[in-house]
């Protein structure tokens, strides 16, 4: 589907559906348009609604039009609908809940409608969770649209694209993850620092023969000091985030850890990759961690 229209979609079906509701509401314009005319309106709202929601549904356009759409079903339900017959605007959809998300894609038919709904909702997600993995969220989220262009170019089949798109779903939502050292794969917040500290200090790491495990490291190095700062008999300190004493003791810890691995393992790595690093970890602590 042409993406120009997939986002023009919705300005022209709200504009169409307002001035039919102005219409019917007028005493002169139903008294003096013709019943096969208003006929014909009503079914040319019903076909626009239909080309809405399966828009809405492919591309996991989730514009929050709540107020405004709960006035077009009553349009819908008191003009244009006729006995048994059932038009809905779709529901906001939670992509987090893998039953609701289910139900949505079996309203879909065809495999490149699907894998474009799956891509675009996951892709929704990346972008809602950045920072529970930066590293990782760029990463996959590359991967998606670049896909996403490759069958839009033709470049694959409509069964590729939905194998893939699949793949990168399952690997957003239940953590497939591959490459990822032994000691910190059940460590989710540790696998994040170590993605920052492989892609921060790659430089450094570069000519390092045992790199991975230095990385590893020093995730882990990371990861024990956030902790010993954020949590208070096992639980976050409430609203640690805004506590600036709490971050500041942090940065400082981490710094010695980095200028300690830096020296130890004669790491070529500059103060400000460092202050980076320790930068991107910090928001990272600041979603993982959160105080409930």
């Amino acid at each position: 589907m042409d993406q120009k229209f997939h986002y023009n979609c919705p300005i022209g079906y709200q504009l169409y559906l307002r001035l039919l509701k102005l219409a019917l509401s007028n005493l002169d314009f139903n008294n003096n348009t013709p019943e096969k005319q208003i006929e014909k309106y009503k079914k040319d709202a019903a076909f626009f609604l239909a080309l809405r929601v399966s828009v809405k549904r492919r591309y996991m356009d989730e514009t929050d039009h709540r107020d405004y759409e709960a006035q077009v079903q009553k349009l819908i339900d008191k003009h244009i609908t006729s006995d048994g017959e059932v038009l809905k605007i779709t529901d906001l959809v939670n992509i987090f809940d893998k039953e609701e998300r289910q139900a949505e894609l079996e309203k879909l038919t065809g495999k490149a409608a699907k894998a474009d709904h799956i891509a675009s909702r996951t892709l929704k997600a990346i972008t809602m969770k950045w920072y529970d993995d930066p590293v990782e969220s760029k990463r996959l989220s590359e991967l998606i649209k670049e896909t996403i262009k490759e069958y839009h170019q033709q470049r694959m089949s409509e069964a590729e694209y939905l194998a893939k798109a699949k793949d990168f779903e399952d690997r957003f939502f239940n953590g497939k993850r591959n490459n990822i050292p032994s000691v910190i794969k059940d460590k989710p917040t540790a696998i994040a620092f170590y993605n920052l500290a492989s892609e921060e200090l790659k430089d450094g790491l570069a000519s390092k023969t045992n790199k991975i495990a230095m990385a590893a490291e020093i995730a882990i190095g990371i990861d024990d000091v956030v902790k010993k700062n954020v949590f208070d008999n096992g639980h976050p300190v409430i609203d640690w985030q805004k506590n600036d004493d709490i971050k500041g003791k942090m940065r400082i810890e981490i710094d010695d850890l980095l200028f300690e691995m830096k020296t130890r393992y004669d790491l070529e790595i500059s103060f400000d990759q460092i202050d980076q690093l320790i930068a991107e970890c910090i928001k990272v602590a600041e979603t993982k961690y959160k105080s409930q």
